[in-house]
């Protein structure tokens, strides 16, 4: 293969992750998230370069920092709810828990946010190892969630204990939220 300038690599058209509507759905799932800690009264930041985390939380004072990684799924109805997919690289899945990592899953289903699923990293590991939550493929695991009249779930997994389950941020005083 033939040497090309920079020039010539920069003028040939950028290869799409996705479509744009999907990138339009994966900002509009990080705002979400960044507008909760906001509304709890927390700083929070999107790192300039993407390797794995989407929002940094801080408590300004405190200085105590959280790593959010945020996926957004789009509900499809179902007769009794609804249900959403999405994949998480699995090497990041099985990285040690050292700083966590929160996953946190938005779902909005025709017009509306669902309860934010709000789960550590090893959490998520321990609940696909153990109870069938995801599935391998390649490089990726694949969760199915669903909500029923039962609850949420993904796999045998029972999520309703992790929905909306924002606990480790505490509404702060300050935040003027109360």
């Amino acid at each position: 293969m033939a040497k090309q300038s920079p020039k010539a690599v920069a003028e040939q058209p950028q290869k799409r992750r996705g479509s744009r509507a999907s990138l339009y759905l994966a900002k509009a799932g990080h705002l979400h998230v960044m507008s909760e800690f906001l509304l709890r009264g927390y700083n929070v930041a999107m790192p300039e370069v993407d390797i794995g985390d989407d929002v940094y939380v801080v408590q300004d004072g405190a200085g105590t920092l959280w790593e959010i990684q945020v996926k957004t799924a789009t509900c499809a109805p179902t007769k009794s709810g609804y249900r959403a997919q999405l994949r998480i690289r699995r090497t990041q899945l099985i990285e040690p828990d050292d700083p966590p990592l929160y996953y946190i899953f938005t779902l909005p289903d025709r017009g509306t946010w669902q309860p934010s699923i709000v789960l550590r990293r090893s959490t998520l590991l321990k609940l696909h190892e153990t109870a069938h939550a995801g599935t391998r493929a390649g490089a990726y695991i694949h969760f199915t969630i669903w909500k029923n009249a039962q609850g949420l779930h993904c796999g045998k997994s029972d999520l309703t204990p992790f929905a909306n389950s924002w606990s480790e941020w505490p509404v702060l005083e300050e935040s003027g939220s109360l």
